[in-house]
């Protein structure tokens, strides 16, 4: 018989919850962050969103426009962008009041809750000693 794999989902398989912006055009239920990046593509595609003469650019609909915070972002740009709006580690569902918790003033969630909730050690010493 075959061994089960104790092994939780990390990086990009691990489900990840969209902020109600982003829910808008992936859905509100968590979701592992590479398949909230195809939904992404799939609306950018459905839409015709690509610049046809730039096509690493993206002109965005009112949707994506609560997302990215402009009119157009490259295709490298737009991973920055949608990782604000994304809190990840949680399965279950968040609201809207979960979003303000790593939020500047503007309200736009920064994700810095979600690094201290993974135990990250960049720059505090927790690395090799050298």
């Amino acid at each position: 018989m075959a061994k089960k794999s104790s092994r939780r989902a990390s990086g990009l398989q691990r489900p990840v919850t969209p902020s109600p912006d982003l829910a808008a055009i992936v859905g509100s239920g968590p979701l592992p962050r590479s398949q909230i990046v195809s939904k992404v593509w799939d609306h950018i595609r459905k839409h015709h969103l690509q610049n046809p003469h730039n096509k690493r650019e993206i002109i965005a609909d009112d949707k994506l426009k609560r997302v990215f915070g402009k009119d157009r972002v490259t295709m490298f740009e737009m991973n920055k962008h949608l990782s604000e709006h994304i809190r990840g580690g949680r399965s279950e569902q968040l609201s809207a009041d979960d979003f303000s918790g790593g939020a500047d003033d503007s309200g736009a969630f920064d994700g810095r809750d979600e690094s201290r909730a993974l135990g990250d050690t960049h720059g505090s010493g927790g690395g090799r000693d050298a």
